[in-house]
């Protein structure tokens, strides 16, 4: 990486590192853990990953290759109670959603998560070292199947009586723009086998600052009250997710 490359490198990533502890501190300070407390465990992770991978990067620099795969697990974990999250306060209460719509959407959900892995399966890439082609393949399912996840909250969020300034349908928004890029990011590093600090992670940080962007906005406009949706909106939720789920053999073929 070029002098000035790594400069415009560094400048992004101070910038980053910037904006996503101020919405820390908004978050905080607006006592978002109170409703959404995954997402606000989230955006503390992200903030404290941030400072260990630029002081190992500055001071340990040959370690970071190595260091920078720690917080995955971690990460991920989070990632996963934001989705679990999200999709509670999308759904909530259940008693009042037609039969078999969460069932439908899990299935839509299930049917992506397939072609991902399979894609990451049969496209794994190649890093230098088998750990690593695991960690780019599974990290690339994983991108996939979040994102086609949000995308759906996104897309059907108004259809569940969630108005597009409510922080739920926000938080949504904020997710795809960012996995949106990070999906491009990981696909193509798994496949060209590019270094850590390649030029293509700018996109997935300044997809980030966007992100970042999205959520203060949402946390700091008054926040729309939700509204109770139609029968004719659940059901045609329950078409389009339908539609995706069998897609999927049924055990009886």
């Amino acid at each position: 990486m070029s002098h000035s490359l790594l400069f415009v490198f560094r400048a992004v990533w101070f910038t980053v590192i910037f904006v996503e502890t101020a919405l820390f501190v908004l978050l905080a300070a607006r006592k978002a853990y109170n409703e959404y407390l995954a997402f606000f465990m989230f955006v503390l992770f992200s903030v404290l990953r941030s400072f260990l991978l630029l002081y190992v990067m500055i001071w340990h620099s040959a370690l970071f290759p190595t260091i920078r795969w720690l917080p995955y697990v971690p990460q991920l974990v989070i990632l996963i109670a934001v989705v679990l999250e999200v999709l509670y306060l999308l759904f909530h209460p259940f008693e009042t959603l037609p039969s078999n719509t969460v069932a439908h959407f899990v299935g839509a959900t299930g049917t992506i998560a397939v072609f991902a892995v399979a894609f990451a399966l049969s496209h794994p890439g190649a890093q230098p070292t088998a750990w690593a082609t695991f960690a780019t393949a599974l990290d690339q399912a994983v991108s996939w199947i979040v994102c086609a996840i949000f995308v759906l909250v996104a897309l059907f969020g108004t259809y569940f009586g969630i108005p597009w300034r409510h922080r739920v349908y926000g938080i949504g928004v904020g997710f795809v723009v960012y996995l949106c890029a990070d999906v491009v990011v990981t696909t193509v590093i798994a496949q060209f086998r590019l270094a850590p600090l390649n030029p293509i992670r700018l996109l997935d940080m300044v997809a980030f600052l966007a992100s970042c962007a999205i959520w203060a906005y949402y946390f700091v406009v008054p926040e729309t009250a939700r509204v109770v949706p139609t029968c004719e909106q659940i059901e045609e939720v329950r078409a389009v997710v339908g539609g995706f789920a069998k897609l999927l053999p049924s055990k009886g073929e």
